[in-house]
């Protein structure tokens, strides 16, 4: 819902983003896929109006992949009849990888500069400011920091 974080997406290689306080997420992407729908949605805010607007997102046989950690008492309602259009509602802790195997191939990515990781750090704290580096966090203001002591 910030515009600085839409700007960063298409940094990162997204075709298209969605601002929901201006335009309807699940018309928009419908509109964008000849109205069928995403083949993949990603929550990864950790709510669940989140979670169920990607469910809605995506198409026939789709899968939405839920990355966020939500609350314990958050609750996700979807329609029964969904169902019947074989959609996936799939969890995922920590990129459901195998370390042995994903972590080598992610640092060969990162030596060959297909992987960016050094554009997400956007700020750097040291150890004595982790509350305004929360606080940052929490307003949008950064893609992600790094406290250094």
């Amino acid at each position: 819902m910030l515009d600085n974080k839409l700007k960063a997406a298409t940094q990162f290689c997204a075709t298209h983003t969605i601002n929901p306080r201006r335009q309807d997420v699940v018309k928009t992407v419908r509109s964008l896929t000849e109205g069928r729908g995403a083949d993949y949605a990603f929550e990864v805010i950790g709510l669940g109006k989140t979670i169920e607007l990607a469910y809605a997102c995506i198409r026939r046989r789709g899968i939405a992949i839920v990355v966020g950690a939500a609350a314990r008492d958050d609750r996700v309602t979807l329609p029964a009849a969904s169902f019947l259009a074989e959609k996936t509602l799939k969890g995922s802790a920590y990129g459901s990888a195998r370390p042995r195997v994903d972590l080598p191939r992610l640092v060969d990515l990162y030596m060959q500069k297909r992987l960016k990781l050094d554009e997400l750090v956007t700020r750097t704290y040291p150890l004595d400011d982790v509350n305004v580096a929360m606080t940052a966090l929490e307003k949008g203001e950064v893609l992600r920091s790094v406290i250094v002591m």
